[in-house]
């Protein structure tokens, strides 16, 4: 670690039939210059990133793979596979770590299970501590998809006392698992939403969940000792009202401190900035057009006051102006290429 750390921009993304001569796997970016990548690791369909809350390792999960990776970030932007676990499920599309760092919780989408990881004090797997097997957990729930398991969890977001919501495409449910391993339905979507990922207000008892196959943005309210209960109160579409053509919402993101939070559309290939100053009222705003088809990730990087929309149709991600995003102008600051990206942090080494 330096006394001035550089913050780095790291990219990842799907590998299979990756094009010739665009990077792939991880790379690192100087979030201070426009040239290529610094530092490229061939890992297979790295396609969620989640820093270590201490120390200078990255976890890394696995779409179409059983994996987590440990990787490690240098001062210099260089990438260092320390670790993998094969957690025993396939599919882990999200990965998310403990504020401890102790262990990871990984959302195995196709098998429709949930995974802990234990992670030891050198940043190393230390092996499955549990796995949550969620089918069945929403009982008449239309299941909607012959070639996945009866649950389809998309994303895992831990909370303060222990518990980890986690959305269900396809039983249209959030699911809370609880500290002791038991786990309830914590909210009840409308049928066909296909709730894919949330976040959570920093300031206000609400969430935002964006439901994948209507394309909508939906605010929760939260209750519960540690916010853990939610309820349904607002479903806003985050398409135009004459848009007629293929949907699949994908990435949400919060900007509290602008009042806006940011949903990507595929098959409209755009941003749906909404409104949050009344947390309980999003109201749309406008929709920023993305130069690339297949917007599956758009989100902040905080410390650099820089959105992140990932093309992964056209292998490129642009880094926007988040002031401008929020007025719902695009203005790109940066291009990178990259092979079909799925995400992007920004960390400081």
């Amino acid at each position: 670690m330096t006394d001035d750390p550089t913050p780095w921009i790291v990219l990842g993304g799907f590998t299979d039939d990756a094009p010739a001569g665009i990077p792939a796997g991880l790379a690192t970016h100087r979030a201070d210059t426009g040239d290529g990548p610094v530092a490229t690791l061939d890992l297979e369909n790295p396609t969620w990133i989640a820093p270590a809350p201490h120390g200078d390792l990255l976890y890394v999960s696995h779409s179409a793979r059983r994996t987590l990776s440990a990787v490690r970030l240098d001062a210099d932007g260089g990438l260092e596979l320390v670790d993998q676990l094969d957690i025993g499920a396939l599919n882990p599309a999200h990965v998310a770590v403990a504020p401890d760092g102790r262990s990871a919780v990984a959302a195995c989408f196709t098998e429709g299970v949930v995974v802990r990881a234990a992670i030891a004090e050198d940043g190393r797997f230390a092996g499955v501590e549990r796995t949550w097997a969620l089918e069945g957990a929403a009982p008449g729930a239309t299941h909607r998809n012959a070639l996945q398991s009866e649950a389809e969890p998309h994303q895992a977001t831990l909370l303060d006392d222990g518990s980890v919501l986690v959305p269900d495409r396809a039983q249209d449910v959030v699911h809370r698992i609880r500290p002791d391993g038991s786990h309830e339905v914590a909210a009840t979507l409308r049928p066909g939403a296909g709730p894919r990922h949330l976040v959570l207000h920093p300031d206000a008892p609400v969430a935002y969940l964006v439901g994948e196959l209507d394309a909508t943005l939906v605010t929760l309210r939260r209750s519960g000792a540690a916010g853990e209960l939610l309820e349904p109160i607002d479903v806003r579409s985050a398409l135009p009202p004459d848009w007629f053509g293929d949907l699949a919402a994908a990435a949400i993101s919060l900007d509290a401190a602008r009042h806006r939070v940011l949903v990507s559309n595929r098959g409209h290939d755009s941003v749906a900035v909404f409104d949050v100053a009344e947390p309980e009222r999003p109201a749309l705003v406008g929709h920023l057009p993305v130069e690339g088809r297949t917007p599956r990730f758009a989100g902040l990087l905080p410390s650099l006051d820089l959105l992140a929309v990932a093309a992964m149709g056209d292998h490129r991600v642009d880094l926007l102006d988040t002031e401008e995003a929020a007025a719902g102008r695009r203005a790109v600051r940066r291009s990178m290429a990259h092979a079909a990206p799925a995400c992007a942090v920004a960390v400081a080494r």
